[in-house]
C-alpha cells in the first residue's frame, strides 16, 4: 500500500498600505525603544571589552584570555566582532571564539569582561579551569 503525499506549500502575503498605515504610534515608540537598548548593549559590551584590553595592554603586554559571560559573549558575536570557533573539544571547554588574538572563554560566573594578559597568574586563581583547558587544548600564551 502507498499513501500518496501532498507538496505543502507555504505563502506569505505582503501587508497592504493601509494595514502598514494602521500602525500605530505606540507600536512604532515600542520598537525604537527596543532597538535602541539593544544597540546600546551592544555598544557598551564593545565599549568594556576595549577598556579592558587597554588596561593590560597599557603595561605593553599582550592581552591573551578574555572571559565572559554568555550573554555578553552573545551581543559581541551579533557585532560580528569575534571569530568563533567551531571545534567542539574545544567549545566543550568554553573557548568559544577569538577576538583580536585574544582567546575568548564563556562561563557562566564570569562577571563582566575580563581580560587577561600573557603569563597572568591572576586567571589562573580567577579561572583555574582556563588553566587547565588551555593545557589539554595545546594553547599558550
Amino acid at each position: 500500500m502507498s499513501k500518496k503525499t501532498e507538496e505543502v506549500v507555504g505563502e506569505v502575503t505582503m501587508p497592504s498600505g493601509e494595514e502598514l498605515s494602521s500602525v500605530s504610534s505606540k507600536e512604532v515608540n515600542e520598537f525604537l525603544r527596543n532597538f535602541a537598548i539593544k544597540g546600546i548593549s551592544e555598544q557598551k559590551v564593545l565599549s568594556r571589552l576595549l577598556d579592558g584590553c587597554a588596561v593590560v595592554e597599557k603595561t605593553e603586554v599582550r592581552v591573551c584570555d578574555i572571559v565572559m559571560n554568555a550573554q555578553d559573549f552573545s551581543l559581541l558575536r551579533k557585532q560580528r566582532a569575534v571569530d568563533v570557533e567551531s571545534s567542539a573539544t574545544s567549545l566543550r571547554k568554553g573557548l568559544l571564539g577569538r577576538i583580536w588574538g585574544a582567546n575568548v572563554w564563556v562561563h557562566r560566573d564570569a562577571v563582566g569582561v575580563q581580560c587577561f594578559g600573557e603569563n597572568s597568574k591572576e586567571l589562573g586563581k580567577r579561572f583555574p579551569w582556563v588553566k587547565k583547558a588551555k593545557k589539554e587544548l595545546g594553547i599558550k600564551d
